[in-house]
């Protein structure tokens, strides 16, 4: 299998209204470079807006994520993606383990239309400080998703795509500032599918610096 490596760089803010609604929004450009199949490097413009309510232990966050993706150094535009996502979770303490479901639903409205898609799926989020004195937390994530495409290239696959995709990753999060990050993450994806060119084993590696 082939690998890539990635740059990120984005700029983000939120606030709190009235002690319980939150308000944020971001935005990110990135650049992929594989390392055999250069014909798949490409580079992108992301962004994300949305708004979270506290009800109770649960938390309700409804967010809008566009992204434009183009070949090469910005090349020529390939995909246009408005992802529209609804999710619920909550969070509490079992045995100094901070733990965080997640359930969620997402509408994907893309250009060329072939990739547009309805999902669903859950996520579970385990995470512990590692030292009293210094900001370190260790974390482990298991999530799964449900697609289902509208129309993807079904003339030429002969069957209607519809995924099944399990993820997992572990990781170390130091925080030396208020306002900054450090992140060593581990993660591993496998995506069922029943269009024979979508069945993958995916592992990947970050570093990022927030």
């Amino acid at each position: 299998g082939d690998g890539f490596a990635q740059v990120q760089a984005g700029l983000g803010f939120g606030t709190r209204i009235g002690g319980s609604v939150s308000i944020f929004a971001d935005a990110s450009v990135a650049t992929v470079r594989y390392f055999d199949e250069r014909s798949l490097d490409y580079s992108a413009f992301s962004g994300a807006v949305g708004a979270s309510a506290d009800i109770g232990p649960i938390a309700l966050t409804a967010t809008y994520q566009p992204s434009v993706v183009f070949t090469r150094d910005f090349g020529d535009r390939k995909l246009t993606t408005h992802r529209f996502r609804l999710a619920a979770s909550t969070a509490f303490r079992v045995a100094g383990v901070n733990v965080a479901p997640e359930i969620h639903g997402e509408r994907s409205i893309t250009h060329p239309a072939d990739y547009s898609a309805w999902s669903g799926g859950g996520s579970l989020t385990l995470s512990t400080p590692l030292s009293r004195q210094v900001p370190v937390l260790a974390f482990a994530q298991i999530g799964y998703d449900r697609r289902s495409f509208d129309d993807y290239f079904e003339a030429f696959v002969g069957v209607k795509r519809k995924d099944d995709n399990l993820s997992g990753g572990v990781g170390v999060l130091w925080r030396p500032t208020a306002w900054g990050e450090v992140k060593a993450a581990y993660s591993y994806g496998r995506n069922w599918s029943t269009s024979d060119v979508n069945r993958y084993r995916a592992n990947s590696g970050t570093l990022g610096l927030t």
